[in-house]
């Protein structure tokens, strides 16, 4: 992820300088001013915004003017003030379905998927858009790794058609990223631009698609490919009796004159970009009429308004915003076709400065409120977007308006850190977010390492119990009185009727805290489990000594339950229903 943060800080940098004009707004969001204050961009000069005793609920936006500015010792004064907390679930508030297909994960370690069991493994990244899915081997990792070819899976043959293989064998949905680009790795080994003194390979002279200081020659390293090859490619996994629910037809296109300058020196236009996802999606449609089609998978916020090719480009496509055009248009050609070649928009998120391993004060801080950015009308973001992203509303305000019946789908995302604690604590917060606010497909990128703070976070969602616990299918109404420093989720399994709650302490080294969970409309049986996942000292991640999740069944009470949750602890509880389950309203 770190190469994510600074090539995409480079190519905003690069952008910002080649854009001069102002653009008009779009829908009812505005379009994020291209003068940014580049000072702001950078970690140290995050403000820092800390919490008094206030209220904000996870179903009710929080009013952020009540929020005082204060020095961390006040703040951590006021938070060791509190004597006791209170969460109140009410069962009779639906908020939302929860799509079993939030919980993806990216190319992780085989052991750490059997353990985390994701609803969805997802074949995607940089590589994937290079990689030769003819011979099942080699794929180039662009500028990261300065355009070499590689074979990431040696002891592998066709690594794609096994990885298919996996994810169906987990009873995982399996979704998979087709190499779009126009090029794949041609062998194991060459390069695209080697010194021509000491052969070693290099970057090119950092050239991008706005700083072309080198030529690039794409037959070094690659072969052409064409849609035609991806038929062939999906009618060999169905001739092997697998099946992909997922595809995704890009990946973070915006940046292929970047990060595959190589083999493609032009920056991407709108029309680029719209006319490679019809071509190819038109293809494969007849072929894989079953499998959910996700595209265009941009990366990052500027681009979901704008193209690489700067403000003329937008002008010359009817002036919109990237996101809308680019729905309206397949609207257009779908209606024109009488198929749907879009069934997901497919965004990436990565919330700036915070795709770190930082864990200091302000960073950490601050990793722990870019959640609400999620949904949140009134969290301004804290970097030079300096306003609401407001993310899964927004999009979904936008598929509504211009091609309603689009399903929403975060195809990568990562708030950081996610080997420490506190990143751990961002991952519990996502997944609880997601579940609530009508998401379709998610994929944490690139992978969680196994038995570290944010594979356990992931895992009390997903197998909890190591018997395949996971949280239910119906998001309801949690409350807390202090969720800046305790928040809650809630859901209902519809198949059982138990009522699991996921409360988290947002706090570190103050105390233990003490947590009335109160329960309305749902009677316990007294029958439940509590699991908690309270981490471990980072620097031995191998310690046979170390509990991961602890827990299991136990006594409940009937409407309430007393807690004592530790700092920076993740708890997930779940009551047997003393009456027939809840029924999907569907």
């Amino acid at each position: 992820m770190k190469k994510h943060f600074f090539l995409i800080t480079v190519f905003i940098l690069i952008f910002v300088v080649a854009c001069e004009a102002e653009v008009e707004p779009a829908a009812i969001y505005p379009t994020p001013t291209l003068a940014i204050d580049i000072s702001k961009n950078r970690v140290q000069d995050i403000e820092i915004i800390t919490f008094d005793s206030v209220i904000r609920e996870t179903a009710v936006p929080f009013d952020y003017s009540k929020i005082a500015e204060t020095e961390e010792k006040q703040r951590q004064d006021a938070i060791a003030a509190i004597e006791s907390i209170e969460v109140r679930i009410d069962t009779t508030v639906e908020i939302s379905n929860i799509s079993p297909h939030i919980y993806g994960l990216a190319l992780s370690d085989i052991d750490a998927v059997e353990s985390l069991r994701p609803s969805v493994y997802n074949w995607t990244g940089d590589g994937a858009m290079r990689y030769n899915i003819t011979k099942g081997r080699g794929w180039n990792l662009g500028r990261e790794e300065s355009y070499v070819n590689s074979n990431a899976f040696p002891n592998s043959g066709n690594h794609a058609l096994d990885f298919i293989d996996l994810a169906n064998s987990i009873d995982a949905a399996s979704s998979f990223t087709l190499p779009t680009l126009g090029w794949v790795a041609k062998d194991t080994s060459t390069c695209s631009f080697p010194d021509p003194v000491t052969g070693e390979c290099t970057t090119g002279r950092e050239s991008t698609c706005l700083s072309q200081s080198i030529n690039g020659n794409p037959n070094l390293t690659s072969i052409e490919i064409n849609p035609d090859d991806m038929v062939a490619f999906l009618q060999s996994v169905k001739d092997a009796g697998e099946s992909l629910d997922f595809i995704s037809l890009m990946y973070e296109p915006e940046l292929w004159g970047i990060i595959h300058y190589d083999v493609h020196p032009e920056c991407m236009t709108y029309r680029e970009t719209l006319d490679i996802y019809q071509a190819y999606s038109a293809a494969i449609r007849e072929v894989v009429p079953e499998a959910e089609l996700m595209g265009p998978g941009t990366c990052c916020w500027d681009f979901y308004f704008n193209s690489p090719s700067g403000p003329i480009d937008k002008v010359e496509n009817e002036d919109k915003d990237f996101i809308p055009w680019f729905l309206e248009k397949m609207a257009e050609f779908d209606a024109e076709t009488g198929k749907r070649h879009l069934d997901v928009l497919n965004i990436h998120y990565y919330p700036q400065n915070l795709t770190n391993d930082f864990t200091d004060i302000a960073v950490a801080e601050h990793r722990l409120r870019a959640p609400w950015s999620l949904y949140d009308p009134l969290y301004v973001d804290e970097s030079y977007i300096n306003e609401p992203v407001q993310l899964i509303p927004r999009m979904n305000a936008w598929i509504d308006e211009f091609y309603p019946g689009t399903k929403l789908g975060i195809g990568a995302w990562n708030f950081g850190a996610a080997e420490s604690l506190n990143g751990a604590i961002a991952i519990a917060e996502v997944l609880g977010i997601f579940g609530q606010e009508e998401l379709h497909f998610a994929s944490f990128y690139p992978e969680l390492l196994p038995e570290t703070p944010g594979y356990y976070a992931f895992k009390m969602y997903t197998n909890y119990d190591n018997q395949g616990g996971n949280y239910g299918d119906l998001a309801i109404q949690a409350e807390s009185n202090f969720p800046e420093v305790v928040s809650a989720y809630s859901s209902i399994d519809l198949e059982n009727g138990n009522l699991h709650i996921i409360l988290i302490n947002r706090v570190e080294n103050v105390k233990e805290f003490e947590v009335e969970v109160i329960w309305d409309g749902f009677e316990s049986t007294g029958v439940g489990a509590i699991y908690q996942y309270t981490g471990r000292d980072l620097e031995d991640f191998s310690s046979e000594e170390d509990p991961g999740i602890t827990g299991g069944p136990r006594a409940m009470g009937v409407n309430k339950q007393i807690l004592q949750l530790p700092g920076y602890s993740i708890t997930h509880m779940i009551l047997e229903p003393s009456e027939t389950p809840v029924e999907n309203q569907e």
